[in-house]
C-alpha cells in the first residue's frame, strides 16, 4: 500500500517526497512541506513550489469504497 495524501474525491498525491522519498507533511494553508530538507508542493494539484525537490508530487487515481480511499 503507497502512501497518499487525499485532496479530492478522484485524485490523491504519492506522499513521499521527489527529492529523497521522505514523507511529506499533511497539508497545511495549501502548502505540503517535506519535513526532511524543506520541499514545499501545493495541496491542490501536488505542483513544486520549492526546492531542492526538481519536480511536483504523483497523481494517484482514488475512489471512495464506502469508508475507505482506494486506488482506482
Amino acid at each position: 500500500t503507497a502512501s497518499l495524501h487525499h485532496f479530492a474525491e478522484s485524485l490523491a498525491y504519492d506522499a513521499r517526497c521527489t527529492h529523497q522519498g521522505a514523507i511529506v507533511d499533511p497539508p497545511e494553508s495549501g502548502v505540503i512541506t517535506c519535513p526532511l530538507h524543506g520541499s514545499q508542493f501545493k495541496a491542490e494539484d501536488g505542483a513544486l513550489l520549492r526546492g531542492p525537490a526538481a519536480q511536483g508530487l504523483p497523481s494517484i487515481p482514488v475512489r471512495i469504497s464506502g469508508d475507505e480511499i482506494v486506488r482506482a
